[in-house]
């Protein structure tokens, strides 16, 4: 039974139970044993104790009872015998008795502790369902979040698929319909460019005003410190008596301006052609009260144009033969709005379809304008890129440049004091550290100067002979600081 319930348990409460079992049962055993040995040991002193009794009251007896005789004496001593006899047994029995509820005593403690053990058992087995129940909702929980990440992950997967798709698929252009539509999405075409371009210029401007800075302040130290550090080095290198550096230094301008032929995108607002329009339909209205004149002239039978301005009489008979010439009735009103008609009619007519022409022109200007913008935007933003490059050239060099500074100043110190030691009347009288110090001095120099001199920038272009001198002179000082320190 034991072991069928053993089965039914999991490994981790088998492994709960065992580690009870371990840490308990030996330790009610070890408390077992030496109880009963602690009563083995008051058993053996009793006996101890009952037969150094015995043999004194043998011995007492014998003292007393020395005249009786053999078989009295005897008889006495079997009595005393038996008499400890019994008394030993009476304790052994005691002891038996004890021994005996002592083990009683061990059997109830050991059905307590495995009563105990069992309810240990039930207890982890409980708290191990329990757990196994959080574990198993908490992964249910995990499992429902994941699922959801998941899910909110294809979405995510599938939009991003969907504006891929819809970035590649070429864009339907929607044609706006109406002359209206078409100059309002001309304006914001035009709109739109104006301000890239004006934010591009902007940005442009601001690069090479900050590169220009970076340039103006490289002048000033190359003018105010480089000079006198090359012209002390110089001096120091003549009075040791080492052949003087040529005078090479040239700083070449940087042009960061663009190309002359360059010019800027000039972005014109449009017109909706209304006025040119307008005059073009009242002519065209004209043209047509013109025409029912003649058409009225030729029904009368009188020449056009007539010799005089017509009067208003004349006016009103050429009214009522148009329109009984259109079959109507010879009445002057209904030809003066057949002609007031016509002529509204034609003047529309016209207005409409230049105002429409205009519009149409217009918008293809505005897309026109649009490409041109984003094409000026980028010549603008590669310039820009051009410029900055060059503004990174010029930290770099100001860096080197003031490498050269330090080590030129220690160099010169280096020698003045071998001429203030050394005091030679030649140059080779100098120590050889000395000689190494003067030829250091030299290379330093000559590499500086050659540095300053290389052209750094022609129409915001960086040169390749500027970024070759500033790799040569960066090799030099790394040479210089490895001799220094190795």
């Amino acid at each position: 039974m034991a072991d069928e319930k053993k089965k039914k348990l999991s490994k981790e409460e088998i492994e709960a139970i065992k580690k009870v079992e371990e840490a308990v049962v030996p330790k009610i055993r070890e408390e077992e044993k030496v109880q009963i040995k602690d009563l083995a040991k008051e058993v053996e002193k009793d006996l101890k104790n009952t037969k150094e009794n015995l043999k004194a009251q043998t011995n007492e007896a014998l003292g007393d009872k020395k005249d009786l005789k053999p078989s009295d004496l005897k008889d006495n001593l079997k009595k005393e015998i038996k008499k400890v006899e019994n008394e030993t047994k009476k304790e052994l029995d005691q002891a038996k008795e004890a021994a005996k509820e002592l083990k009683e005593e061990v059997k109830t403690t050991t059905k307590e502790i495995e009563e105990k053990v069992q309810e240990i058992k039930e207890d982890v087995k409980e708290k191990t369902e329990k757990t196994k129940e959080k574990a198993t909702q908490k992964l249910e929980e995990i499992d429902k979040e994941e699922k959801k990440i998941q899910e909110i992950k294809e979405e995510i997967e599938e939009k991003v698929q969907e504006e891929i798709q819809e970035e590649k698929a070429p864009k339907k252009e929607i044609k706006p319909r109406g002359a209206k539509n078409k100059n309002k999405l001309a304006k914001s075409k035009i709109q739109e460019a104006k301000q890239k371009v004006q934010e591009i210029e902007k940005e442009v401007e601001e690069a090479v005003e900050q590169v220009k800075a970076k340039i103006a302040e490289f002048e000033e130290y190359e003018a105010n410190v480089l000079n006198s550090v090359i012209a002390k080095a110089k001096k120091r290198l003549k009075e040791i008596g080492f052949e003087e550096p040529e005078d090479t230094v040239v700083l070449a301008k940087a042009e960061i301006e663009p190309k002359k032929d360059e010019q800027p995108l000039s972005i014109n607002d449009i017109s909706t052609g209304a006025g040119s329009a307008f005059i073009f339909g009242l002519v065209g209205g004209l043209a047509t009260v013109a025409g029912w004149c003649i058409y009225a002239s030729k029904l009368q039978g009188v020449p056009f144009p007539p010799h005089k301005i017509p009067n208003l009489e004349e006016l009103t008979q050429k009214a009522a033969t148009i329109a009984s010439g259109l079959g109507l009735e010879a009445d002057p009103t209904i030809g003066a709005g057949i002609v007031g008609g016509s002529a509204l009619v034609v003047f529309l007519i016209i207005y409409k379809m230049i105002i429409s022409m205009k519009a149409s022109k217009n918008l293809e200007i505005s897309k026109k304008l649009e490409a041109d913008a984003n094409e000026y935007s980028k010549k603008k933003l590669k310039f820009k890129e051009m410029v900055l490059k060059i503004g990174e050239h010029v930290d770099e060099l100001r860096a080197t440049t003031e490498k050269f500074e330090a080590l030129l100043d220690e160099k010169s110190a280096s020698l003045k004091r071998a001429k203030v030691f050394e005091n030679p009347e030649h140059f080779d009288d100098l120590n050889p550290k000395t000689k190494d110090t003067a030829k250091d001095t030299h290379d330093l120099v000559v590499g500086l100067e050659k540095l300053l001199a290389a052209p750094m920038a022609k129409d915001a272009v960086l040169n390749e002979e500027s970024i070759e001198a500033l790799n040569k002179a960066n090799n030099l000082i790394n040479k210089q600081v490895e001799k220094i320190y190795n």
